[in-house]
């Protein structure tokens, strides 16, 4: 049976049933269905939270009932499923590859030498800076539209999502709406999850801003970096590493805890590339400060292209990784779902749909 037909033969089941009505956007958009399809089990994997709650409510577990429900597992499995097939470099080994060769060539044309004066613009020029930059721009852009294309037509048109919606799904992703007392990671209910993703959030935040200010006061002010500590681009950037360290320290202990004791959820190596390279942005950063603090130069240019190379591998590589994928379609997911819950009228249209 393949994972559709076995998520279609679960869902089914949990529609007769709707014990865990209450629990996620899952369960309402299950419940305003008369027919499981295969493109509602696509939209569902992506919409769940992985909460877990419903695993540990369901006395259809394969643990004790032969129906043999796993919401939470059926839904990885999916999710990485739909990953594969948004990501336009999937299964072609040598495009990895290739996107490694302009690290290199980074290490040979920029490794540190002996300089004069200290400027970050020193190692690597500004005009390359900015012209990596508006490539790696472009090169996301593209890949997130060839995921959100692809993905609509993988769920269908009858799952739109609403133009007057976004601000309330933008507030929801901002609070980070339905991700307290989960079953994560262990069966108790914790709030680790929000906890870790508030920080690397704001985290990432923190930083973009703090690059923002940094070209108000090069570019606007023509004052020059390296910035003294008390500057707010220094602030903001150093502010936003430790929510990164913290936060990035959280979610990788909690999903190798959530690896050993909640075995029916499988975990895969993807799950922590993101994470950890993120780790090393925000550390090889705050390094990069240290050094420059305490007159270490010669270090401080080995660390700042260790940093740069962490950056290229974090906006490069990142968008071929299951987490972007799964950082762009959620998401969208909960726009689709506060559009559908905003208008019933839709949820009745789908009824009729799915009984054609």
């Amino acid at each position: 049976m393949s994972e559709l037909d076995e998520a279609i033969r679960q869902y089914t089941i949990c529609n007769a049933c709707r014990y865990c009505e209450g629990y996620c956007p899952v369960w309402p958009t299950l419940s305003s269905m008369v027919n499981v399809k295969e493109n509602d089990v696509v939209y569902m994997a992506n919409l769940c939270l992985d909460h877990r709650d419903c695993y540990y409510a369901c006395p259809y577990v394969p643990e004790v009932h032969e129906f043999k429900i796993n919401i939470p597992e059926i839904n990885r499995q999916l999710r990485y499923s739909t990953y594969s097939k948004l990501n336009p470099f999937a299964g072609r080994k040598y495009v990895y590859a290739a996107l490694l060769i302009p690290l290199a060539i980074m290490w040979l044309l920029y490794f540190p030498k002996k300089y004069s004066s200290l400027s970050f613009y020193n190692l690597v020029p500004k005009y390359t800076i900015i012209i990596s930059g508006i490539l790696v721009l472009v090169y996301m852009l593209a890949v997130l539209g060839y995921a959100l294309v692809k993905y609509r037509n993988m769920i269908g048109s009858m799952y739109t999502p609403k133009l007057n919606k976004i601000f309330e799904t933008l507030l929801d992703l901002l609070k980070h709406s339905w991700f307290s007392d989960m079953h994560y990671p262990s069966e108790m209910e914790s709030n680790i999850r929000i906890a870790y993703h508030l920080l690397i959030f704001y985290g990432f935040l923190l930083d973009f801003v703090s690059t923002l200010l940094g070209m108000l006061y090069e570019d606007v002010l023509h004052i020059s970096s390296p910035f003294p500590i008390q500057n707010p681009t220094v602030i903001t950037g150093l502010a936003g590493g430790i929510f990164l360290i913290i936060g990035t320290t959280m979610a990788l202990y909690a999903r190798i805890f959530s690896y050993r004791k909640q075995k029916f959820v499988k975990g895969t190596s993807m799950d922590l590339y993101l994470t950890l390279t993120l780790m090393i942005v925000a550390v090889t950063g705050i390094l990069v400060l240290v050094l420059r603090l305490n007159g270490m130069i010669s270090s401080m240019y080995i660390m700042l292209l260790v940093h740069y190379s962490s950056i290229y591998l974090l906006f490069v590589l990142a968008p071929v990784s299951s987490t972007f994928m799964h950082a762009i379609i959620r998401p969208y997911s909960l726009w689709i779902y506060n559009s559908i819950i905003g208008k019933r009228k839709l949820v009745l249209r789908l009824n009729k749909e799915q009984n054609l």
